[in-house]
């Protein structure tokens, strides 16, 4: 038992020296199959969705609250600036039901990271991709 927990232990620290920590998050109705994987300036999520569903997730999001420069669907990646950060979000298709993004945002031309506007992006479109969910946690389908 001793052991178990001094090699629990030896890998969070090595986890928070490392500039890396996992917050579990609870959102099993709203499509996260993850946790929130943060390191100095990007946020991983994993999502029980459909490519289409996070794209137009986070498209919207990102759109609403800053502007888009670049938005490449078949790439997967969508940029633009947030309150005088840079945000890229990246999907990545898993499964045909389960979709990756990572959210990166840096501030000052690009040289400083910006963890909170990270997460607040990632949360955002969590929280879009639930509010789409109908009975049971099940997305609604899509238009597209």
């Amino acid at each position: 038992m001793q052991k178990i927990i001094a090699v629990s232990l030896g890998v969070c620290m090595t986890c928070a020296l490392s500039g890396c920590i996992l917050v579990p998050i609870a959102l099993v109705g709203g499509g996260v199959i993850g946790g929130m994987a943060i390191s100095e300036d990007t946020v991983q999520t994993e999502f029980d969705r459909s490519y289409a569903q996070v794209w137009d997730a986070s498209l919207a999001v990102l759109d609403k609250a800053g502007a888009i420069e670049i938005k490449d669907k078949e790439l997967g990646i969508i940029q633009g600036y947030v309150r005088k950060s840079k945000v890229t979000v990246r999907l990545e298709e898993l499964t045909a039901s389960t979709v990756r993004i990572q959210v990166k945002a840096r501030k000052s031309a690009g040289v400083l990271p910006d963890i909170k506007t990270s997460h607040t992006i990632a949360y955002r479109v969590s929280k879009s991709l639930r509010i789409s969910s109908g009975p049971g946690g099940q997305a609604e389908p899509s238009d597209s």
